[in-house]
């Protein structure tokens, strides 16, 4: 499902392909409501996946989904605390939050073009990833998920330790950004937030108006194949 070759940059700007539109007809996707889509997986205990087959799909390696909820559109933040072994909420589901890891995934409509800043906390680690923004269906429907990162920032283990990690994004307004996060964790301690500030320095926080799901994608360009994309 995912085939991606990561390429390190010192900027963290992962260079990755997008859809060519080329001939096709560009259709509008269609909105179909706001929020996050989000999954929880299991995690084992005391396991440590922050690495590049992990962020890519290997969250799925340890079984399937076990839960789901559509529409999320509350704060990120996520405290820190020590969890027990017990179940307690997380993004509004009940779930055993010693140990597991979590996908949130959607479409980010930029409300400003320019350089965002994103700031995260990951305990124990996340990425946060962003592919080619478009507001053609035919472009939209390669997604994160097929064509590849475009921006990525990670936090926690082996990316900057468990404080605050701050990266630039760059977004044209008005453009949908297939996103998606992951977060997992091992065990005890965990901790998570994630926000970005647009160039005007507008907090964007809980993304009620920022994170939407699109349907109607890639109806008119069925052979449509990936190109390279620029860094800038």
């Amino acid at each position: 499902m995912f085939s991606i070759i990561y390429l390190f940059l010192t900027t963290q700007l992962w260079v990755m392909p997008t859809l060519a539109a080329g001939a096709c007809q560009c259709d509008p996707p269609t909105l179909v409501q706001k929020g996050w889509e989000i999954d929880y997986y299991p995690y084992p205990v005391l396991v440590n996946a922050d690495n590049n087959t992990f962020y890519e799909n290997g969250f799925t390696q340890y079984g399937p989904a076990f839960a789901h909820q559509s529409g999320y559109t509350d704060s990120l933040n996520y405290p820190h605390w020590t969890s027990d072994t017990g179940k307690h909420d997380l993004f509004g589901v009940s779930i055993t939050t010693y140990n597991f890891s979590v996908v949130l995934s959607g479409y980010f409509l930029a409300p400003e073009a320019g350089t965002y800043t994103a700031q995260m906390v990951a305990d124990d680690a996340a990425a946060v990833q962003f592919g080619e923004g478009s507001n053609c269906s035919q472009e939209l429907s390669t997604s994160v998920l097929k064509c590849g990162i475009a921006q990525e920032m990670r936090s926690g283990y082996q990316n900057g330790g468990w404080g605050v990690k701050t990266q630039t994004l760059k977004f044209v307004k008005d453009k949908y950004y297939p996103v998606r996060i992951i977060w997992w964790q091992h065990s005890a301690g965990l901790e998570f937030f994630f926000n970005m500030t647009t160039p005007s320095g507008n907090k964007i926080l809980g993304f009620e108006n920022s994170i939407v799901q699109l349907t109607a994608l890639g109806s008119s360009c069925p052979g449509a194949t990936c190109i390279p994309v620029s860094s800038s």
